[in-house]
């Protein structure tokens, strides 16, 4: 009983880690995205890769909205 109660909650935090891996909509050049609206075509940054410089461009627009 207490293995199976272990392996259920190892699944669990598996899931919750995948899911929090790909919090974004979309990544173009080291940049992730959410896309805040579709109909106007805004989104926000949520995070960079790590190997990017420390200067780092917003592009005004993408290929993906």
């Amino acid at each position: 009983m207490k293995h199976s109660i272990k392996t259920a909650a190892l699944s669990a935090l598996c899931l919750m880690t995948t899911v929090t891996a790909s919090a974004y909509d979309f990544g173009e050049n080291g940049i992730w995205y959410n896309i805040i609206s579709e109909d106007g075509k805004t989104c926000e940054v949520t995070g960079i890769s790590y190997d990017m410089s420390n200067d780092i461009t917003i592009p005004r627009s993408s290929k993906w909205l």
